[in-house]
Parts: C-alpha cells; structure tokens; sequence
C-alpha cells in the first residue's frame, strides 16, 4: 500500500516532535524554578542596584545569567540609562546590540508589562524552535536528505540553552535558517531582509552575508555571476545585512562610548586558540572538565566532518564560504566565551548549523549515527542545564 503521509504532513508531524522536546525541556527548566516564568530570566544578586524590582522577579543568584540582560532590554528596549527597573547592565553596548529579541517581548507585551515580560520571553522562543524545525526539515529536502536529517539543525545545543534561559540564539538561529532556506530558493529580496533581522538578534549570523558576498566576488573574479535559484545574486543581498550591523554599531558607540564587541574582561575575540589551555584548566579546578569537554567535543566532530566534506558537498558556494568564515570566528574565542559551556555552546550555534549543510550536501555521509549520538547530546544538556547560574 503506498504511503499516505504527504511532505505537508511530515513536516509538521516533525515540527510536532521539535517542540515537544523543546517543551519537556522547558517544564523540567520550570519545575526548577518553582514553576516562575522569571525564574528562566536568572537574574543575579550583583546585577540588581537596591530599588525595586519589577513584581513577581525571583533573584536566586549572584551572578546569575545572560538572560538577564535580554529581560531588562524587554522592559524598555531603546534605554540610555545604565541601571533602571532595580536592574544595572554590565556593559550597556555589548548587551543592547542584540536588540531583536527584546524588541519582540516590548511589542508582544505592549510596550514592555513587567508581568507579561517572562511569559513572552518564553513563548517567542518556543515559536522560534518550530521555525527553527521547519526550516531545518526544508533545508534537508533541499540537500537530498530525509525530512527528519533536519531534525539535527533543531537540535543545535545552544539553541537548548537558549530556550532555558532566555536568551537571544533562538531568534537568530531561525532567522539565519530561513535566509538560507530563501537563498537557494533564490528570493533575494526576503533573504536580505531575514539576514538583516538575524544580524540585530545575533551579529555573528553575518558569517552568512559574509559567505555571500565571498561567492559574489569570486564569481566576479572568474567573469561569472552567482546564482542561486537560476538567478544572479545582487551584491545588496550580502551588502545590505553588514551595513545595518555597521550602523547599529556605531549608534551604540555613540550611545554608550565603548564599543559592543569589547567586554569588561578584555575582548571575547583574540589570537586563534590563544586562551583554550586557560578555559581546560578554570573547567578542571571547577570539577567540570568532562562535561565541558563531552560538549565541546560533540561541536567539534560535527565541524571535523563539515571539513571533511567541503570538496564533496553539493552545498552552495556561499554556504561552504560562511562555514569558513565561521570556523576562523570560533578559532577566535577566547576564555570569556570558553569557560562555560553555556557560553561556548551558544557561541558555536553558526559553525554548527553550517557543517550540519556541509555534511547534508556529501551524500557519501550516513547521518543517521549523528542523530544517535545527538539524544545523547540533548539528553545530558537537559540533565546538566537544569542546575547552571
């Protein structure tokens, strides 16, 4: 008898799966927290300046967590003052340039309700993950792959994290699936504007513009234009996402006198490698040195066989330049963003979901042992993800 189940209906049967797990791991997140949807924005004691702070907010810890940020970003998302709502940033410009997200829970809340600003935070990010499982299932199709391959692009461990304590990966991570999903489609139009959102939800998806445009320009050199979906790629498709993020930038320098992309502990970025002995050795004296490196690791081999796959790959030119690109940024992480897992997981997001096309497009790889080892992955991320702040 044939099969009934019509590619409308596997999708969304796949994207059923996606959010179901994605959901569980928020109930165990919830359950942590004493069932408070504010307990997943974990805020910390250090963070907080002795007013006020807005009804029903749980501060458990000292430190607390990134989602902070995003949080009193949603309360007033264009804000010019350091500390407000009880809440201080540690570094105004760095924070706020990831503006998307909060945008959305300031609009979705109207105009920032305190009470209302958990809850969005959560259900944006949840609506986020289903985006994220359809645009990895098309993405699967259209590398010659089974729908449920795309299943691996959903489960980007730092999207996990993200979801847990809301922060910004989640937004961006669909935003860059879906520009790449309208690339090879070649609707240049919407690609842009998607790259655009993605790049003020998180500034390193322009690895992807940054692809783009490589290609661009090598097709030029060779007297050829790029094309994708049978027509030419316009240089604005690749231009127009780096110019916002340039003029972004720029604001906040101005807004704020430092620029986003330094930190209070020196630069997140620097010589390639130059602080990973530092990280293994903070992961070793904390006790966490096999968890950190079980997680690292598991990035580590699906980019080794994104690698491997690079001459092989039937993945566009720009996918297989932005997998480049993102792997010298990665190689450019130092310790602030090593020393935790939380932290160089989220990082990783680009250079993950990139090797994942790299690996669709080399039809001599099985990818259904990456989908084994992955449960493993997910599995321990949710034990041990319960516990962070």
């Amino acid at each position: 008898m044939p099969s009934t189940i019509t590619p409308r209906r596997a999708t969304i049967a796949l994207v059923g799966v996606v959010l179901a797990g994605s959901s569980l791991f928020l109930v165990g997140r919830l359950s942590w927290g004493d069932w408070k949807a504010s307990s997943l924005v974990d805020v910390g004691r250090n963070y907080t300046t002795g007013a006020p702070l807005p009804a029903g907010l749980i501060v458990r810890q000292n430190i607390g967590f990134d989602g902070q940020f995003f949080y009193r970003l949603s309360l007033k998302p264009f804000t010019t003052t350091r500390a407000e709502f009880g809440l201080r940033f540690d570094q105004p410009a760095r924070r706020q340039q990831r503006i998307l997200y909060p945008f959305m829970v300031w609009i979705l809340t109207a105009g920032g309700r305190a009470h209302a600003v958990p809850f969005a935070l959560i259900a944006i990010n949840l609506v986020a993950f289903g985006v994220v499982g359809w645009a990895g299932v098309a993405l699967a199709r259209k590398s010659g792959r089974s729908p449920p391959a795309g299943l691996l692009l959903a489960a980007t461990p730092g999207l996990l994290i993200a979801l847990g304590f809301d922060t910004g990966e989640v937004i961006a991570i669909a935003l860059a699936l879906v520009t790449l999903l309208l690339l090879r489609d070649g609707r240049f139009g919407w690609a842009t504007s998607g790259s655009m959102l993605a790049a003020l939800a998180r500034e390193t998806t322009l690895v992807i513009p940054i692809g783009v445009l490589v290609a661009v320009l090598w097709r030029r050199r060779q007297n050829r234009a790029y094309e994708l979906g049978g027509r030419a790629v316009p240089l604005f498709t690749s231009l127009a996402p780096i110019i916002v993020y340039l003029g972004w930038q720029t604001l906040l320098w101005v807004r704020w006198g430092k620029p986003a992309f330094t930190s209070t502990d020196g630069s997140d970025l620097g010589l390639p490698f130059a602080t990973l002995g530092r990280a293994v050795r903070l992961w070793s004296s904390r006790g966490q040195l096999v968890d950190h490196a079980f997680f690292l690791l598991a990035v580590v081999a699906v980019v080794a066989l994104g690698i491997a796959s690079l001459r092989q790959t039937a993945a566009p030119l720009h996918e297989k330049a932005a997998f480049l690109v993102a792997i010298g940024l990665a190689s450019l992480y130092q310790w602030t963003v090593l020393a935790h897992y939380a932290t160089f997981l989220r990082a990783l997001s680009e250079v993950y979901i990139l090797a994942l096309l790299i690996v669709f497009g080399d039809h001599r790889r099985n990818v259904l042992p990456l989908g084994l080892v992955w449960i493993e992955v997910w599995g321990y991320l949710a034990v041990k993800a319960r516990v962070i702040g």
